[in-house]
């Protein structure tokens, strides 16, 4: 089963995260060098291609018991981490400069989609339909693929790329300290994990079914 790894420093703060399995864990502590799951082919690879060594390997348990493992790396691996995580940087500088682009799914798209105003509807009426108007916003971006948007970037790149966003956004979820950076981070995951269902041909509904047959 795959579990997230944190990769930190000896301070403690986190440098990038990845995505391991039981096998790979083992053959990390065999050998010294991280081994984690490629996301895009679902193997067991050396991380960063070489592998990484670290200082200790663990696996942890958050405060509502979700497993995770950390691994604590040394100073002189930073600068290698640093140099494999500019691609992602990079990334990560398109999002922000394309977020304000993305900010269409908030209420003009809104007023569009439902013929509402959500000033005048209650607090129960509210979550129902928004996530309508933004499931219907993510569709069209995937049919129109609009320049400049970053979801179209997304589904550009893939089921692989969307499946590694929404593991980057449930960390960082996971790491949110404040009750602002939890909303924050929550509401990053719940547009990520959207967008992995819009690929998949689903819907937040058949998420909301399926909850509502757990009850």
């Amino acid at each position: 089963m795959n579990t997230v790894l944190l990769i930190e420093d000896e301070a403690g703060r986190l440098l990038t995260s990845a995505v391991v399995n039981e096998k790979g864990f083992s053959k990390s502590l065999e050998n010294g060098l991280l081994w984690t799951v490629d996301l895009s082919t679902g193997r067991l690879l050396p991380f960063g291609n070489t592998g990484v060594p670290f200082l200790t390997l663990s696996k942890e348990t958050t405060c509502i018991g979700k497993e995770y493992a950390k691994a604590v790396v040394s100073g002189e691996v930073i600068n290698r981490l640093s140099t494999m995580c500019q691609k992602e940087e990079a990334e990560n500088a398109y999002r922000n400069s394309t977020k304000e682009s993305e900010n269409t799914l908030n209420i003009e798209n809104f007023n569009v989609n439902s013929g509402k105003n959500p000033e005048n509807l209650t607090d129960e009426e509210f979550p129902a339909e928004f996530l309508r108007s933004l499931a219907q916003v993510i569709h069209n971006r995937r049919v129109e693929m609009p320049e400049g948007s970053y979801t179209t970037h997304l589904f550009s790149k893939g089921e692989s790329k969307i499946r590694k966003k929404v593991g980057e956004e449930a960390v960082e979820l996971v790491l949110a300290s404040t009750p602002r950076d939890v909303i924050y981070e929550a509401a990053d995951l719940i547009y990520h994990v959207m967008v992995m269902l819009e690929n998949n041909g689903l819907s937040f509904g058949d998420v909301l079914r399926e909850l509502k047959g757990r009850e």
